[in-house]
């Protein structure tokens, strides 16, 4: 670049007799200008320092076309009369709409991340300083002015001229998020002190936006709007998508089916961007940021931690050298205490900001202006852009035109502005002011894009020398290559899960377990348990029941479904009788597998206990807590209290089949994709498949134990059973036995008294045929024949409802597990490696690469590559349609 010269600008006609020499009130045009080599720049004498991006002089270069003779006069060169219109920028030329709207494209492909920082203009100020007017007045939109609502996050609001008269006026909205929020969003305050809470969210030297962490850069499409009016609800919902990190942004599209309009923000501000970029007649074409207003104190205690973090946001967007910022102050405060002030001045931004002065109506004439004079003049709190000074109607019911027309009466028709300050009217208004921005940032984005561009190139160079430092990229149809494992993976599976086929045993071996499974419940069918004592016959008959001062031991009735044999009573343990050896005693068929003799249970885990044993006190009890005062009935909640104990045993053997069969096919499952992708172990896609299905499973899982879990409760809470001719013959059947066998066991206990009372011992065999001969004289009735009956129905239901319960688990797992894993894992493989995307090819390179990260940096080295080729033809489009831009070719 050619060296730069300080010149001095001659003042305008329209300049006071007291400004400084070297302080241009009227930055030129940018209509009025051409670029050459030599960039003309002014000097703060205020600080002796220059002014880094002030009003720019261009000389036309020998043997150019001037461009200034084709464009029209700047605004700012007439008189503050003839500047009414709303329009004020009409007679900007087209060049001005050509740079400014090619910077809005470049910012737009993120190429600012790769190069440099682009020209732009921020908004800065303290909060309640009229920055929501002074935006709303810019831009002729209208922005959310409900109460508590304020600026939280970074607005980018860019404006274009139409070109054609029949084009409406439309806004697009987009959420820019360039951060991830890393803090604790949602949780709740409360518990936590103010210093615990500033750990966590508050900045740091190291991360200077706190929680906010840089990402790659995403662009999402939010609105689209032709109306003005619902722009500003529009604004709002945006902004609340900003502030929910945590939640999908289409929850606050109104015009989303997901729409949940809930305002509750996860976080009090952000750095990501809302941006609206508007197209209309008249329109000035500006480009600017509106930040959120700077604080001092925040609202409580345990938010204190914002102050810095909205300071450093700040910092973040004035720090470029060709930044304009636009500071605003309001007439009502001393300048003196302005935050952002403050700000500019300890990042030595002063020099390349435009003052703007709001609320003038409450300067009165009568009030000293003193200082107002002193500002606008240059004295003191100098701006190398100085100062504008614009009145804004808080009525958000007046239009823009009213708006300005107001705002121009008020300066004409008021003192002091008429009076005293009358002779800087030519910095008075909008329209005025929105000229100037235009000029500022039009000669920014000359003086700055041919340094831009180079470093484009430049950055595209390096770009080609790093992929060419790596290894040859993969070849070939990557894609398929996935996809043909993929489905050999998923053939391996449905030869598992339909079974039928050597070599594939998974679901002989899952039907094996499950008939383990249905074995334990068979094995823990309720028993029934009975004193080893029984009352005297006089007792039995006279008083019907066992009196409670009686000492009995009891003994389970042992009754299973496929034995009638009774069981003759151990004997007594006072007169022990010698063990035969080849005794052939019926012993009980009810031998209880345990679970740790299961082979599926054998892996070290404890042993469960299965089966629900009642003693006939305990039925007797049962009965009568339920007794409804008819004798002789068994009351229905008896019987479901006796069948939730038994049927609640099973729950400890449920889990462990769940388990089991989960287990089984998750293994299974590893294996076919272990095998499947053998040939790529030391690689992402081995990785990534697995973690795939582990993701798969878990999700299956978690919903298979969710349905089994909602079956068991229903069996606990609701016993029902509509098969009548099923669970009557299984009452019966239980029935019987049990009479039988409480039969066997009294007639033996009556012997054993009758033996007590002749002092005589019968042996064994003896004992055995005296059984055969006691009568139901000899025994009387039974006294607890009621509660004989009551467990027989309890049995009887568990024979039925146990078989049931074994049939749907099973059922259940089958199609919610098996068929689930059959069908959908070798989808969700297809779908979550990418390989049917528009980048497949990149994404599989990655995940077949043997060095990732080399991949990794391949891929991250294309997508610049990329964004830099679309970034150089922006430029080379600008070139052509403007040749002479800064005295060279811009790509």
């Amino acid at each position: 670049m050619a060296r730069r010269h300080i010149k001095k600008e001659p003042a305008s006609h329209h300049q006071p007799e007291h400004v400084l020499e070297g302080q241009q009130r009227h930055p030129v045009s940018s209509g009025d200008t051409i670029v050459d080599d030599d960039v003309i720049m002014h000097e703060n004498l205020d600080q002796g320092h220059p002014i880094t991006h002030g009003s720019i002089v261009e000389r036309p270069a020998e043997g150019r076309p001037d461009i200034a003779t084709a464009t029209a006069t700047t605004p700012r060169s007439k008189s503050p009369e003839t500047v009414t219109s709303p329009g004020g920028l009409e007679s900007l030329g087209r060049g001005v709409k050509e740079l400014v709207q090619a910077v809005q494209n470049l910012r737009h492909l993120g190429v600012e991340d790769l190069v440099l920082p682009l020209p732009k203009i921020v908004v800065v100020g303290d909060q309640s300083t009229g920055k929501s007017s002074l935006i709303e007045a810019i831009s002729e939109i209208k922005v959310p002015r409900r109460a508590g609502i304020c600026t939280r996050c970074p607005l980018e609001i860019n404006l274009s001229e139409s070109t054609r008269l029949d084009e409406q006026w439309t806004c697009k909205v987009s959420l820019y998020k360039k951060y991830t929020y890393e803090g604790s969003q949602g949780r709740s305050s409360s518990g936590r002190s103010a210093n615990a809470i500033a750990r966590i969210e508050g900045p740091t030297k190291l991360r200077p936006l706190g929680p906010w962490t840089l990402q790659d850069p995403e662009d999402t499409a939010f609105a689209t709007t032709s109306s003005k009016e619902e722009l500003a609800n529009l604004l709002e919902w945006a902004q609340i998508a900003t502030l929910n990190p945590g939640s999908p942004y289409e929850n606050y599209m109104p015009a989303s089916t997901s729409f949940k309009n809930d305002q509750t923000n996860q976080v009090k501000f952000s750095p990501n961007v809302v941006r609206i970029d508007i197209t209309g007649h008249s329109l000035p074409n500006l480009s600017f940021y509106d930040l959120p207003g700077v604080i001092n104190v925040s609202d409580v205690a345990e938010e204190g931690y914002l102050v810095n973090l909205v300071r450093n946001l700040v910092k973040e967007y004035i720090k470029a050298d060709n930044c304009i910022n636009l500071l605003t102050l309001p007439m009502t405060d001393d300048p003196a205490n302005s935050s952002a002030s403050m700000i500019l001045r300890k990042e030595k931004a002063e020099s390349r900001t435009v003052g703007v002065l709001t609320k003038p109506d409450r300067v009165q004439e009568v009030e000293s202006v003193e200082q107002w004079v002193q500002i606008l003049n240059g004295d003191r709190f100098r701006l190398g852009h100085g100062y504008y000074v614009v009145k804004n109607n808080p009525d958000t019911r007046v239009d823009h035109t009213t708006a300005r027309t107001q705002e121009r009466q008020f300066f004409e028709n008021h003192a002091p502005w008429n009076t005293t300050l009358k002779q800087y009217e030519q910095n008075f208004g909008t329209i005025q002011l929105q000229a100037a921005l235009s000029d500022e940032l039009t000669a920014q984005i000359r003086a700055s894009l041919p340094h831009f561009s180079q470093r484009v190139q430049l950055k595209a160079e390096d770009i080609e020398e790093s992929l060419k430092a790596l290894p040859e990229a993969l070849t070939g149809n990557l894609p398929l290559k996935i996809l043909e494992r993929i489905m050999h993976f998923e053939s391996e599976l449905h030869k598992d899960f339909d079974g039928g086929v050597p070599g594939y045993p998974f679901l002989m071996e899952w039907h094996n377990v499950a008939e383990q499974f249905r074995k334990t419940l068979t094995d823990s069918r309720p028993l029934l348990s009975q004193p080893s004592s029984t009352p005297s016959l006089h007792t039995i008959e006279g008083q019907g029941t066992p009196t409670s001062t009686q000492k009995t031991i009891s003994e389970p009735i042992s009754i299973d479904s496929d034995d009638d044999a009774p069981v003759l009573p151990s004997t007594p343990p006072d007169r022990p009788s010698k063990k035969r050896v080849n005794d052939t005693t019926p012993q009980s068929s009810l031998k209880r597998a345990r679970m740790s003799e299961v082979p599926m249970y054998t892996n070290g885990l404890r042993k469960i206990t299965c089966s629900k044993t009642f003693s006939l006190p305990e039925v007797e009890r049962i009965l009568k807590e339920a007794h409804v005062g008819l004798p002789g009935q068994i009351d229905p909640k008896a019987t479901k209290r006796m069948i939730h104990s038994s049927v609640s045993v099973w729950a400890e053997p449920l889990e462990e089949f769940l388990e089991s069969s989960v287990k089984m096919c998750q293994s299974l499952i590893s294996d076919r994709v272990t095998a499947a992708f053998s040939s790529w172990q030391q690689t992402l896609l081995q990785i990534r498949t697995q973690e795939i299905c582990a993701s798969f499973f878990d999700r299956v899982t978690e919903q298979l134990q969710a349905i089994v879990g909602d079956i068991y409760k229903r069996e606990l809470s609701k016993p029902m059973m509509l098969n009548k001719e099923a669970l009557n013959m299984a009452n019966e059947k239980a029935l019987a036995m049990l009479v039988s066998k409480r039969r066997d066991h009294r007639a033996s206990k009556y012997l054993d008294e009758q033996e007590t009372a002749n002092g005589r011992t019968l042996n064994r065999q003896n004992k055995a045929e005296r059984l055969t001969k006691v009568t139901d004289a000899q025994l009387g009735p039974d006294p607890y024949a009621q509660e004989v009956l009551a467990m027989s129905m309890v049995k009887g239901y568990y024979e039925c409802a146990y078989s049931r319960f074994v049939d749907i688990v099973c059922q259940t797992i089958s199609c919610e597990l098996f068929d689930i894993c059959r069908n959908q894992i070798a989808e969700e493989m297809k779908e979550k490696l990418g390989i049917r995307k528009e980048d497949a090819h990149d994404s599989c390179a990655l995940l077949l690469a043997i060095n990732p990260d080399q991949e990794r940096a391949r891929r991250q080295l294309l997508k610049e590559r990329a964004t830099l080729e679309k970034a150089q033809k922006r430029l080379q489009s600008l070139a052509e349609k403007m040749p002479n831009v800064a005295g060279e070719q811009v790509v």
